[in-house]
């Protein structure tokens, strides 16, 4: 018996693939509500909800919330002087890099 439930709330967590998204937007459009959208596709409502209040998945169905975390080190101008510097052959590999260009962050990061 719990084996039964434990599937059912596995089977209520379902994923809104970057298709469904778009259909769930398309479906929107054409006038259906929350809960017919979420019987038509074998989705949650809560789910269905949560992405139609998500205006970046509107623009971008494959669109992923960033997560949180350490900021870059190196800025983005750094980072392609980097790749420049080892396929011109300035430098070898990243302790190479960080010896000769950029001390203040590990080899690791480079």
């Amino acid at each position: 018996m719990k084996l039964a439930q434990s599937d059912d709330l596995y089977a209520a967590m379902t994923v809104a693939t970057p298709t469904k998204v778009a259909k769930i937007f398309t479906l929107r459009e054409e006038g259906l509500s929350e809960r017919k959208i979420a019987k038509r596709l074998p989705l949650s409502q809560k789910t269905v909800n949560r992405v139609l209040n998500c205006p970046e998945k509107r623009k971008d169905p494959y669109y992923k919330k960033p997560k949180p975390g350490a900021t870059s080190k190196l800025t983005d101008q750094e980072k392609r002087l980097v790749v420049r510097n080892v396929r011109s052959g300035k430098a070898h590999d990243a302790v190479d890099v960080h010896n000769r260009f950029y001390c203040h962050v590990s080899p690791s990061t480079i």
